[in-house]
């Protein structure tokens, strides 16, 4: 970018993804970017200007970075060994989150539906009264249960 004698600069051929990200990374530093070429030989070409180089976006640039796999630009690495150490600070443990067990009951113990649920106040408008089975047959008193499954087994996969 300093040598002034040059204007131009071709890079090899990439896929789209990495043109974009060369796109993105020539914005930050005010770069003009155009890709040439066609299908596997596409290639991105970088021209400057006489904003080139000047007010760099360094946060975007670094999230461009992080982004292709990890790396950083300038301050360097704030992890592993390189990492500040910080006095009395203890580092945050994992605690696992509780996991659904195949063929637990599906709200096994909750409350019943209030008076005041709409559903409630329907079913009780049309002549349904607690405790009592729903349509001409009566059909069920109790509600379907329903079961947690987690293996695929049985359902088509």
């Amino acid at each position: 970018m300093y040598d002034v004698s040059k204007t131009t600069l071709s890079l090899a051929p990439m896929d789209k993804r990495a043109r974009a990200q060369v796109h993105q990374l020539a914005s930050c530093y005010n770069l003009i970017s155009k890709s040439k070429g066609s299908g596997n030989h596409r290639f991105p070409t970088l021209i400057k200007n006489s904003r080139s180089g000047l007010q760099v976006k360094q946060g975007r640039v670094n999230a461009i970075l992080r982004s292709v796999g990890g790396a950083s630009f300038g301050k360097g690495s704030k992890t592993g060994a390189n990492a500040p150490k910080e006095a009395g600070r203890k580092t945050k443990e994992r605690i696992p989150l509780p996991r659904n067990q195949e063929g637990a009951q599906v709200g096994f113990g909750a409350e019943r539906i209030g008076q005041d649920n709409v559903g409630h106040r329907l079913l009780s408008a049309m002549g349904w009264v607690e405790g009592m089975g729903v349509g001409a047959t009566q059909g069920m008193s109790d509600p379907v249960g329903a079961t947690i499954k987690i293996s695929r087994g049985g359902l088509g996969f």
